[in-house]
């Protein structure tokens, strides 16, 4: 279906384009928020709906960080084209060696003197909208189920360790406007 927005320009529709399965070192990600929320945003973030708009390789420029603003979803953000919002730009540092961000954190509890293992993962992906092409979003993973919001409490909701690391990691992009898969304790804050 294409996209019926007119206010949304052409180069941001999606007309049939394929994903893009990888990404790039040095690409942006542009993600909108309150400007109070850049700097506490652990207390916002949803682990659900992670969203971003990708900027692409530097010879293929899909989105600048204005067009994260650009109202794809009226029926939720009433009838402005544009949200009043601001756009923290966050780099792609490091990636795995097939270019993409995934991120695993796995604990091991015991229950009923069994030894009981859980991998929460957090994975980038390209996630194209028909008004919005360069849209991407961070899926959180619970033991390799894709968490939303019908599943958010039976899966994640009851284990704050690994909701807490989800959000530790999502916040730590966001402060440090970086994407990177580890990070280091010796670098000085920014």
């Amino acid at each position: 279906m294409p996209c019926h927005l007119p206010y949304i320009p052409q180069r941001l529709h999606c007309n049939g384009r394929p994903d893009i399965n990888q990404f790039y070192l040095h690409e942006y990600l542009f993600r909108r928020c309150l400007e109070k929320d850049k700097e506490n945003p652990f207390l916002t973030i949803s682990l659900v709906d992670v969203s971003v708009n990708r900027s692409g390789p530097p010879d293929n420029i899909l989105s600048v960080p204005g067009d994260v603003l650009f109202n794809t979803s009226p029926g939720k953000y009433g009838d402005t084209e544009r949200l009043n919002m601001a756009v923290t730009p966050l780099q792609i540092t490091e990636l795995t060696e097939n270019n993409n961000y995934i991120k695993r954190q796995t604990i091991v509890k015991e229950l009923k003197n069994q030894p009981n293992e859980h991998t929460c993962s957090i994975n980038l992906r390209h996630k194209k909208e028909e008004c919005m092409y360069p849209h991407c979003a961070f899926e959180i993973y619970y033991d390799d189920i894709e968490l939303t919001f019908e599943n958010h409490d039976d899966l994640i909701g009851r284990n704050k360790h690994l909701r807490t690391w989800c959000k530790n990691e999502l916040a730590k992009m966001i402060i440090k406007e970086e994407v990177r898969i580890t990070w280091s304790f010796d670098e000085p804050e920014s």
